[in-house]
């Protein structure tokens, strides 16, 4: 071999390490913040979760006590019509 068939692979291996190893690089870093992003989004989902949840029990609470009126309100109506 002579140097110039040394140098044509040397040469030759670079351009096939930049052909392929740049978008690999590019890729894996990609990959790398799409996980950071994913959980963020896991986080705020979590937090909508557990706000949701509260605000369900809440509702839950307001329908509950909405019953107990509207029980005395069916008591109130019938001692109105028996009254008459």
């Amino acid at each position: 071999m002579n140097e110039y068939t040394v140098i044509l692979v040397i040469v030759t291996l670079v351009g096939l390490f930049v052909t392929v190893g740049k978008p690999i690089i590019n890729l894996n870093t990609n990959i790398v913040e799409l996980g950071s992003a994913v959980k963020g989004l896991q986080k705020t989902v979590d937090k909508l979760e557990k706000k949701q949840e509260d605000d369900n029990a809440k509702v839950w609470d307001r329908l509950a006590r909405g019953e107990v009126k509207f029980d005395n309100h069916e008591k109130r109506i019938t001692n109105l019509e028996e009254k008459k």
